[in-house]
């Protein structure tokens, strides 16, 4: 299953990515309804606890991953009944596809009613990426938080065939054709076109960073992680609460 997702553009934390796609064919089926966000104390509790993975069906999402477009609905619902939100994080992030289209329905929603987004555990790239807009971005002590950056990792299996006694000839129409295929290297203009893309993106995290996170420096966006603690020293987070429940008052008080 996971050559579908071999060429996608990342953000995430890799040891995640690779945990998640190991463990995927070992998941059994689940056949309970996908849940649906709670009220407490009349705000509106939204889970995003997974792999952000665009247009995932709802197999997948079972299997750990999250829609985007599934999470935005939800988000949405609530904006426009006057609820305040409270987004329940724990993501190591996802697809570079389908993340800004959430972020840009939680900045629409933080323009209708308060919206917090937290997290007791990681909130790392794209989930990061999502968040940004929110009112008031928090995360307990300890939390993982940043990891902004954007990673696409390839496999070049040719040498391995090479010593097995088989060559692959491989036709293409285009020179940036078949780029990325584990049969055959990368050329080094293929190589410089997919980092191009790669450094496209990443720019554009960072730009959308720095659009919310004001206070958030260059050199605090090369992909490393921080604690919540540190988050909050750098502007990543502007406050260090200790539960959700405490995330639930700060978006009351906020209404």
């Amino acid at each position: 299953m996971t050559r579908i997702w071999e060429h996608d553009l990342w953000q995430i934390l890799p040891s995640a990515l690779h945990a998640r796609l190991a463990a995927i064919d070992e998941d059994e089926p689940d056949t309970s309804p996908p849940q649906q966000p709670a009220l407490r104390d009349n705000v509106a509790v939204i889970p995003m606890k997974g792999i952000l993975l665009n247009n995932a069906d709802a197999d997948l999402e079972r299997a750990g991953f999250l829609n985007p477009v599934r999470i935005a609905q939800e988000i949405r619902v609530a904006a426009f009944s006057g609820t305040p939100i409270v987004l329940d994080v724990d993501s190591p992030g996802g697809t570079a596809t389908g993340t800004p289209e959430l972020a840009s329905a939680v900045s629409q929603a933080s323009e209708l009613v308060p919206v917090v987004s937290f997290t007791n555990n990681f909130r790392a790239s794209a989930a990061e990426f999502v968040s940004a807009p929110a009112t008031q971005v928090t995360a307990t002590p300890s939390a993982i938080v940043g990891s902004i950056g954007t990673v696409l990792t390839l496999v070049d299996l040719s040498k391995m065939l090479e010593r097995g006694g088989i060559t692959v000839r491989q036709f293409t129409g285009g020179k940036f054709k078949g780029a990325g295929s584990p049969f055959v290297t990368l050329t080094k203009e293929q190589q410089a076109n997919i980092q191009e893309r790669v450094d496209m993106i990443t720019d554009q995290f960072r730009a959308h960073m720095m659009e919310f996170r004001e206070e958030l420096a260059v050199e605090d966006m090369e992909g490393q992680i921080f604690t919540g603690l540190q988050g909050a020293e750098i502007g990543l987070v502007d406050e260090v609460l200790e539960t959700i429940a405490d995330a639930v008052e700060l978006a009351k008080q906020l209404t």
